[in-house]
């Protein structure tokens, strides 16, 4: 046995030094125990924070199935007194399944509580430009909707429109709407949200109704109070005890109002995309009209100062917008706008047929009247025939942006030849300067129309350019087009309320707008319309047994439209825009609502003026126009995308988004606002084809209970579970969800009152071989036997 180590026995010997080699190795070793503790420590702190985040996430906002109602707090502004309340509404959605009897591509709004006037038509008004809103941002149409509005408050105004769109949405999907919120603010075409009148005052009510948090537009950062004074309206909240949230667009004000995701929207890579044919024809249309100017543009004096005097200040005038067009569109050629180029280049030609003409004009009042006159007429048979009409949406869109071009030039006609009517009016006080104003204006817009209106033929052959496969609307444009009408004379009676408020302020400038009168004329024609079909589908119904149950049911308080004076050519506008299929005259309806738009943020909202030594617009609010085309700019893009997700060919609105572009870097206030406009036509235009389009996938789900069977009563209490907020339900395995479902084959015939119009079978999408999609199609053959003529389909509904 060996004898224990002299180290072992006498510990105060010391140890003998190790070699470096092994201190070396030991320091590594515990270098490398430190790091494996360090990450094993941050993978725990990585895995917990995840979790963390995964439980934290706000969630995504998902449609439901479930009868759901709740209430919605609206801020109320009374304009004419200067006031202002929350007044809660009471919205209750039902989702209707394919089988059941109100059909699967129904929106339906009812007001089982309130009787027609005008306070019910403003709110339709809001209603629907909420729906139309509110189904962009969430990407989700509103297909297979009955809403049920309550305890309607007076709605005076837009500022309730980002409240309801958002009311929607949490009702539908089974949030509950935060009962201290409340959101302020208008809604534009693109979904941006827009500055309302007497946020002071609302913010006042706010605080009086309990409230803490108010959602209002970024754009509304600041107000003028009674003194003129600029006022914040966050400090001023903060004196309230209110919090304030501000928001750009509806989706953003969504997200922060109910703390929950909605989808992203898509993207695109828009601008100047036109290629192969469409570039040749574009690019043959400028040289023709390139090849017209370059052969007197050396001729021209290009010293204004120099020019003959005899034709005035407007001879001037005419002689420098003639150079500005020129120049520009040989600009836009060379940087490859075609599209722009061939419009400069258009109206550069025109400029200089007036300018010819200067030199033997007759300037007789009633022989230019009547030359006006005559070429209105021809204008607007043109704009309501289009050569081709399929009831597609290619057909469509290419009428739409022909209708834009068209509305511009009769708008320039039809707003000068007023201005001349009321200079030479027999009790008119114009002085002689102010009426040879008149009539050399009236007299240059019908030289200038008369070379422009050849153009239409041209714009016949961008049809076969852009079309390849139709895409349909079935049923979708008869059964929105009757929402869509009322919608656009609600918009037109609030914007003519605020005219009618700031009278003393506007004076004579809406006699100096062209748009302005023109408009006035279409929202005219367009309640005649509706007029003639409401008395229509009376006289129908009085001389016909038709079961009362079906179609248009007025209210007790509806009168029947008193007999208008409407001309010959009035009548014959009428009848032509009845004729057109009504996906043309939907998409027509985007440009009639943008037109509106721009003219209501033109007169009320940005505080915008005529200066007359300068004969031009003036917007004091610059800023606030930029900020709004910057969003715009974003929201065409995307409505491009959503085109595109529908197979249609975008080049047409492309060509669109490339004059806003354009026309967005102009020095002139009325090329600014156009561009706004064009932004939001580009824009609405790709959405509205989308919702009526769009054609849902099927697909399995995961596991889970069956969803209700039965929806409740539409009269009937609701019960515990389908109370807003509640947990929803996921289908079982192998089940579809309605939304999911193949859309039938829908046929004439009517179902809960409302009348379906033929349309072609809906293909449907292929699924799993294990799922078997079941869709029930109900028929009524005393109805499929009816003609269509005898009932119009109204979707509104006073009970």
């Amino acid at each position: 046995m060996r004898s224990p180590s002299p180290a072992l026995l006498c510990p105060s010997q010391p140890h003998r030094p190790r070699s470096f080699a092994a201190r070396e190795a030991c320091r590594h070793a515990a270098r490398l125990c430190a790091l494996a503790v360090t990450l094993f420590l941050a993978a725990v702190c990585a895995v917990s924070s995840r979790a963390q985040q995964q439980n934290t996430e706000p969630p995504l906002l998902i449609k439901t199935e479930k009868a759901i109602e709740q209430r919605v707090p609206l801020p109320l502004y009374v304009s004419s007194q200067s006031k202002a309340a929350i007044s809660p509404l009471r919205l209750r959605w039902d989702y209707a399944s394919a089988s059941s009897s109100m059909g699967d591509d129904v929106l339906v709004f009812r007001f089982p509580d309130t009787q027609e006037g005008a306070q019910l038509n403003v709110l339709k008004s809001q209603l629907w430009i909420s729906a139309l809103s509110s189904a962009i941002v969430w990407q989700e149409p509103w297909r297979a909707s009955r809403w049920t509005v309550r305890e309607i408050p007076e709605v005076d105004g837009p500022g309730v429109g980002v409240a309801l769109s958002v009311g929607m949405i949490a009702t539908a999907s089974d949030v509950v709407f935060p009962k201290d919120t409340v959101i302020i603010g208008s809604l534009n075409p693109d979904t941006s949200l827009g500055p309302v009148n007497g946020m002071a005052s609302r913010l006042d009510a706010a605080a009086a109704a309990g409230m803490k948090r108010v959602v209002i537009p970024n754009l509304q950062r600041f107000e003028k109070n009674a003194a003129g004074e600029t006022v914040s309206i966050e400090n001023y909240a903060k004196t309230l005890g209110l919090e304030i949230i501000f928001a750009s667009d509806l989706l953003e004000a969504t997200e922060k109002t109910l703390r929950c995701k909605l989808p992203a929207p898509p993207s695109t890579t828009s601008g100047n995309g036109y290629r192969g044919a469409l570039w040749d024809y574009l690019n043959n249309q400028c040289s023709k009209e390139m090849n017209k100017l370059q052969t007197v543009a050396g001729t021209w004096q290009r010293n204004l100062d120099r020019l003959d005097k005899t034709g005035g200040p407007e001879l001037k005038t005419l002689w420098r917008e003639l150079f500005d067009n020129y120049d520009e569109g040989m600009d836009a050629y060379q940087a490859g706008l075609l599209y722009v180029s061939w419009g400069k280049l258009q109206m550069a030609n025109a400029k200089w047929k007036a300018v010819q003409a200067w030199r033997n004009a007759n300037l007789d009042f009633k022989t230019v009247d009547a030359r006006a006159t005559q070429l209105i007429a021809r204008v607007r048979e043109l704009m309501y025939k289009p050569p081709v009409d399929n009831n597609e949406l290619h057909s469509g869109v290419c009428f739409a942006e022909t209708h834009d071009w068209g509305y511009a030039i009769n708008a320039r006609l039809e707003g000068s030849q007023i201005f001349a009517q009321q200079a030479f009016h027999p009790r008119s006080t114009a002085t002689e300067a102010q009426k040879e104003l008149a009539i050399t204006r009236m007299f240059t817009a019908v030289e200038e129309t008369e070379y422009l209106v050849q153009s239409f033929e041209a714009y016949k052959e961008l049809y076969p350019l852009v079309h390849k496969d139709d895409v349909a609307v079935y049923n979708r444009a008869t059964v929105w087009l009757q929402q869509l009408i009322p919608t656009q004379i609600g918009a037109s009676e609030l914007f003519a309320q605020g005219l009618k408020h700031n009278a003393n302020q506007l004076g004579n400038m809406i006699l100096l707008d062209p748009r302005l009168s023109t408009y006035a004329r279409v929202m005219e024609e367009i309640q005649k319309e509706w007029e003639s079909r409401v008395s229509n589908a009376l006289s129908m119904q009085s001389n016909t047994k038709i079961d009362h149950n079906v179609g248009w049911q007025p209210s007790g308080a509806y009168a029947r439209p008193r007999s208008t004076n409407m001309n010959t050519a009035q009548g014959q506008l009428v009848a032509a825009a009845v004729k057109l299929s009504d996906t043309s005259r939907c998409l027509k309806w985007v440009n009639d609502y943008c037109e509106v738009s721009v003219l209501d943020h033109k007169y009320l909202k940005m505080g915008g003026y005529f200066d007359s030594a300068r004969q031009e617009w003036v917007i004091p609010q610059q800023a606030t126009l930029q900020a709004m085309t910057q969003y715009a700019d974003v929201a065409a893009r995307r409505g491009i995308a959503m085109a595109e997700l529908i197979g249609l060919n975008t080049n047409i609105l492309e060509l669109v988004y490339e004059r806003a572009s354009y026309l967005r870097s102009s020095r002139r206030m009325d090329d600014k606002l156009e561009a706004l406009r064009q932004f939001w036509r580009c824009a609405l235009l790709g959405n509205m084809c989308w919702q009526l389009g769009y054609v849902p996938k099927a697909s399995a789900m995961p596991a889970g209970p069956p969803p209700p069977s039965r929806i409740p009563p539409i009269d009937a209490p609701l019960p515990e579970t389908t109370q807003a907020g509640t947990q929803q339900t996921q289908p079982g395995a192998g089940q579809l969800t309605s939304a999911q479902k193949p859309l039938p084959s829908f046929k004439s015939q009517v179902q809960d009152g409302i009348l379906l119009a033929p349309a072609q079978p809906i293909p449907r999408t292929p699924v799993e071989d294990d799922i078997e999609p079941v869709v029930e199609e109900k028929s009524n053959a005393a109805v499929e036997s009816a003609p269509m003529e005898t009932v119009v389909p109204v979707l509104m509904e006073s009970e």
